[in-house]
């Protein structure tokens, strides 16, 4: 989320259109919206998919548990997103953060079912073991472990399955 604001993404996304590739993103809308329909906008010149964040809409994600919410979020925009995937059918998959790793995965591996081979890249912004998990809607929150452990795991399990990464941390 917060494509605007990632300007290596968006740095990226110059090369590749500067190279006669075209670029669209998806990308999870902020909390609070209270929207629950796709939007379309832009930016740098690309098209850019805007998905309802599920606290929004699914009263599980309300009950403002971190650890349970985030998989729930993670699974509704791989469910929500690989129809536009499905249908734009990218030669390249380039998906940022924790969130996006298990659905670039997806994406990749469930498009080369459908004999379409993709390419896919993902970026590591920062040290996922080390980040401080703090649930930012609630006051005073305070560092949740057991929401790190599972987003830790969850980096562990696709990290090994790339076709590249690449990362501005050493960790």
């Amino acid at each position: 989320s917060g494509i605007r604001y990632r300007a290596r993404v968006l740095k990226i996304a110059q090369t590749l259109i500067k190279s006669g590739r075209s670029v669209a993103f998806f990308t999870k809308m902020p909390a609070g919206t209270g929207l629950s329909d796709v939007r379309v906008d832009h930016i740098a010149g690309c098209p850019i998919l805007l998905f309802p964040d599920a606290h929004d809409f699914l009263s599980a994600a309300r009950t403002k548990v971190p650890a349970w919410n985030w998989p729930i979020m993670v699974q509704y925009l791989q469910t929500t997103m690989w129809h536009y995937a499905r249908q734009i059918r990218p030669r390249y998959l380039h998906t940022f953060n924790t969130a996006a790793i298990g659905i670039g995965r997806s994406f990749r591996d469930r498009l080369a079912g459908e004999n379409h081979a993709v390419t896919w890249f993902h970026d590591f912004p920062e040290y996922t073991p080390g980040h401080q998990f703090v649930d930012d809607r609630q006051r005073d929150s305070k560092p949740d472990g057991e929401w790190r452990d599972i987003v830790v795991r969850h980096e562990a399990i696709y990290a090994q399955h790339t076709n590249a990464s690449f990362t501005v941390s050493d960790e």
